[in-house]
């Protein structure tokens, strides 16, 4: 069945590009960091920023792929599904991130990712069953 040409812009290409510029700026180099503001080195060794930035990066993630699955018939349970998408794909940054870039993965990172995409699609999995 074509996806409905409504859909396609309303929804699966918001989460596509999403999805792409989550990944360019994830797999960014570091030496990409030079070019920056004095200023912005000391902003970037504060951790809990990183963090934060993955946590809201995925959390609207989350949001953009619910939205997308929900208009997909094959997709049984689109908020289930919009949280592993964006916490595996998060998963798959990070592995990528200490394999193929001089960045480093890490642990922590990902649980950010994966906690911004619960945090953002659970609301929605409550409004659902209420609805019910």
């Amino acid at each position: 069945m074509p996806i409905p040409r409504r859909d396609l812009w309303t929804a699966h290409l918001p989460a596509a590009a999403w999805l792409l510029a989550v990944t360019a700026a994830l797999a960014m180099p570091r030496r990409s960091f030079a070019d920056l503001p004095p200023w912005w080195p000391e902003l970037l060794h504060f951790q809990a920023l990183d963090k934060v930035v993955h946590f809201l990066l995925f959390a609207l993630l989350g949001v953009l792929l619910a939205r997308s699955f929900r208009r997909l018939p094959a997709v049984p349970r689109p908020l289930l599904a919009a949280f592993l998408a964006a916490s595996l794909y998060g998963l798959a940054l990070e592995v990528g991130q200490e394999t193929l870039t001089d960045r480093s993965g890490e642990v922590a990172d990902w649980l950010a990712d994966a906690l911004g995409a619960g945090v953002a699609v659970a609301p929605l999995a409550v409004r659902e069953r209420r609805r019910r």
